[in-house]
């Protein structure tokens, strides 16, 4: 079985800070700048920055990923910078811990991070 590589990682940054990453394929990076994002912080950095004249934010692109690369290296880039506009909770541990290690509240399985049981 051949995995497609057709998903990519995608950080949105402003003023040189990562603010939120995410992954996708296709246009699925586009919510981040253009201010209809289901995610209301990245929509009030967007028009805030906008309204005031300033810089919008960047989109920097990893492609050429299959769907768990693309998981395993948004998850990791999310516990590494910490952005903003992501949801913390759901990346407090390095991706691919093991279920029943030093669990805390806030941890997601791997199992259930990879189904979107989270």
């Amino acid at each position: 079985l051949i995995m497609k590589k057709d998903y990519y990682v995608y950080t949105v940054t402003l003023d040189d800070i990562i603010i939120y990453v995410g992954k996708g394929k296709g246009k699925r990076s586009d919510h981040s700048v253009n201010g209809r994002s289901s995610n209301k912080e990245l929509n009030r950095v967007y028009f805030e920055y906008e309204l005031l004249g300033h810089s919008k934010p960047l989109v920097s692109l990893e492609v050429r990923l299959t769907e768990s690369e693309a998981l395993e290296r948004e998850h990791t880039l999310i516990y590494t910078h910490k952005p903003r506009c992501n949801d913390l909770l759901k990346y407090k541990r390095p991706y691919g811990y093991v279920f029943g290690e030093d669990i805390e509240e806030g941890d997601i399985p791997l199992s259930e991070f990879k189904m979107g049981l989270f």
